[in-house]
């Protein structure tokens, strides 16, 4: 379980909860109005990842819905729109 900053509270999460809140938030809609994340990753291996502190990887970034997710660790979550490539 961990804590998101980017809900604004201190509730604790899990990560993947956190990806699919920050894209959503981003989106203007529920979660539940987000693709599901396992579409694009396996959510038990992203949160394995950050597990240990002693040997959690430095960066993960996937693209997602429409985004680049990048994750730095249990509480650093940014989703960032990709680029249209029609521009």
């Amino acid at each position: 379980m961990r804590t998101s900053v980017d809900s604004g509270q201190s509730t604790t999460q899990s990560l993947t909860v956190a990806v699919v809140e920050r894209v959503a938030n981003r989106e203007n809609v529920e979660p539940l109005d987000v693709p599901p994340l396992n579409d694009v990753i396996d959510p038990d291996a992203l949160e394995a990842l950050f597990d240990d502190p002693e040997t959690a990887a430095d960066r993960v970034t996937f693209n997602f819905h429409g985004y680049e997710v990048v994750v730095e660790g249990p509480e650093q979550v940014r989703a960032t729109p990709l680029e249209d490539p029609s521009k």
